[in-house]
């Protein structure tokens, strides 16, 4: 059934394609035909029909290693599973310098149908910006060679518009005009412009994310599936309260209701966020078929909620990332970015939860003796004076 398809491409004549969206320009080598081209991917066979041709890509930009080239044989054994093969196996991967640019070579084998003829599948990925582009070349295995001479034509015949960008600043440290700084873990990552929409659609999935996921620090942790683990810095103008042992429980319930509503009481206890010098809120739920971490910090204009997102079973990879993260922030406030609360906060949390506090115990003693003076001055009896004869 795939020989078929692969041979019954309809015609139509091709030379220099763009994709815009994925920023590369194709230059078809002449006699070459197309059967779909869209701004984002290209499929078509060679002139002779011996090789099919299939140009798409994933998203994310990612390093071209051979780690990163062993999970992208999963997406191409999934592609090759569509296309109803059977008998799939990954052959070998390479990382060559083709054009200047790192280049992984995957060679898949497989079978037409079951019992059917045995095909080959050869792909190349390379990264260009936010995105990593993937060429492949199909064909019978006997025109294995076919399918490598068109595969090595593409490439060295292809334009990139969309260079990958650099990377390497957008790790470590990460400013931000919310009056904190995070210093993002090994592995995380702002991301570039085209994968921002990404962070945007992970924040609305959730459904109980920040009102507004744009004024919030982005950060992502790729993966070369082309999704991608995601943490948003957000400063609430909100309070947590006066967050210490013995207010915890109550604070860590009206964060949940905050943001759970009526289905607070479903969510899993929280866990203490702990710094030297304040106490935060660490919430685990699963929302909408995602794993979600949600650390709370009070500081000097409200509260620092990281909001951690990923796919089910990156739970414990998120709760390291949001604790790590929490514990690194630097605060551009006074005093350290310390949380602010007037008098009455701080009396009124002490009567709550520290009534004999000797600060509430001493001003209680003080209140009473001074209500004791009061009375006894206003009900004492007069002195009688002796009448002068």
């Amino acid at each position: 059934m795939l020989l078929a398809a692969l041979l019954a491409l309809s015609p139509a004549h091709a030379d220099a394609q763009a994709l815009p969206d994925v920023g590369v320009t194709l230059d078809i080598p002449a006699g070459w035909e197309m059967t779909r081209w869209s701004n984002w991917d290209w499929k078509g066979k060679t002139a002779d029909g011996s090789v099919a041709v299939d140009v798409w890509a994933t998203p994310f930009q990612v390093p071209v290693t051979k780690e990163a080239a062993e999970a992208w044989a999963g997406l191409y054994t999934e592609r090759l599973d569509d296309m109803r093969a059977v008998g799939i196996l990954r052959d070998s991967v390479a990382i060559e310098e083709i054009a200047a640019r790192p280049t992984a070579r995957t060679t898949m084998h497989f079978a037409f149908d079951k019992g059917g003829p045995k095909g080959v599948m050869l792909v190349a990925a390379f990264a260009v910006e936010g995105q990593m582009i993937h060429v492949s070349t199909l064909a019978a295995g006997p025109n294995a060679g076919r399918a490598k001479a068109a595969l090595d034509a593409l490439l060295t015949r292809l334009t990139v518009d969309k260079p990958a960008a650099d990377l390497s600043t957008l790790g470590g440290p990460a400013t931000t005009t919310l009056g904190f700084t995070p210093t993002l873990p090994d592995g995380w990552r702002r991301p570039l412009p085209v994968e921002d929409a990404y962070v945007s659609d992970a924040a609305a999935a959730i459904l109980i994310g920040p009102k507004d996921p744009a004024a919030c620090l982005h950060a992502v942790r790729p993966r070369p599936s082309g999704e991608a683990d995601v943490l948003l810095f957000c400063g609430e103008t909100w309070k947590l309260g006066i967050v210490d042992e013995d207010s915890f429980a109550d604070a860590e319930k009206a964060l949940k209701a905050r943001f759970f509503g009526k289905a607070a009481d479903k969510i899993p206890d929280g866990t203490q966020l702990a710094r030297a010098e304040r106490l935060g809120i660490l919430l685990a739920p699963e929302i909408n078929g995602k794993d979600l971490r949600i650390g709370a910090l009070p500081y000097d204009r409200g509260t620092v909620v990281v909001w951690g997102i990923g796919e089910p079973g990156t739970g414990t990879e998120l709760e390291s990332a949001v604790r790590g993260t929490a514990a690194s922030l630097s605060f551009d406030g006074p005093d350290g970015g310390a949380s602010v609360h007037d008098m009455g906060e701080w009396l009124v949390h002490m009567l709550t939860y520290e009534p004999f506090h000797p600060a509430i115990v001493g001003s209680g003693v003080l209140f009473c003796g001074i209500l004791a003076g009061f009375g006894w001055l206003v009900f004492r009896k007069p002195r009688q004076t002796d009448a002068v004869v």
